[in-house]
């Protein structure tokens, strides 16, 4: 079910209102930047993402269809954007082999997330970095329900895919963090 009050805000964002796209970002914008961190394992990236993200369904917001949720267009804009960013990622990896090591990017920090105890922060960062890694495929189901707490269901329909398609990417994705990481 989607609250009324989001499909109004949503519909006249359609209509060019700024003012009601802005109260649409600050409803979404906390659960997106999570999911965009997760996804590449990086705040600012993730920030990074996020601003395109929103510009990009500014610009867009004319072919919002008012049949589904904005939370979920953006959800699916924002793990599109990070697939976008990992093959661009690759591109310049590769390139980046073919220059000297000078002028080669620094590679990003590992660091696991703040918000860990003391005792799990290793751990943790390993599945963080895990994660991070697995090809959006079945990193985005996994986030979905996961951690954003949707049905297999809902992250079906965010992602355009089967609710079994959903249980399957799952299922691989925690086997291949598992093989990466080990067991709890």
């Amino acid at each position: 079910m989607i609250p009324a009050d989001e499909q109004a805000l949503a519909r006249a964002a359609a209509g060019g209102d700024t003012a009601a796209f802005t109260r649409l970002v600050g409803l979404h914008k906390g659960r997106l930047f999570q999911i965009i961190r997760r996804m590449t394992g990086s705040d600012d990236v993730a920030i990074d993402l996020l601003q395109d993200v929103f510009a990009n369904l500014w610009r867009a917001r004319a072919r919002f269809d008012d049949r589904h949720s904005f939370g979920a267009w953006a959800t699916r804009a924002a793990i599109n954007r990070v697939r976008d960013w990992r093959r661009r990622q690759r591109v310049r990896q590769l390139v980046a082999g073919w220059l000297p090591l000078a002028d080669a990017p620094d590679p990003p920090d590992p660091a696991p997330l703040p918000d860990a105890s003391a005792a799990d922060r290793q751990r943790l960062g390993a599945v963080a970095a895990a994660i991070a890694r697995l090809p959006a495929s079945l990193s985005a189901p996994l986030l979905l329900t996961s951690i954003e707490g949707m049905s297999h269901g809902e992250a079906a329909t965010v992602l355009g895919i089967t609710r079994k398609a959903v249980e399957l990417r799952i299922a691989r994705a925690r086997r291949q963090i598992i093989a990466e990481v080990g067991e709890a």
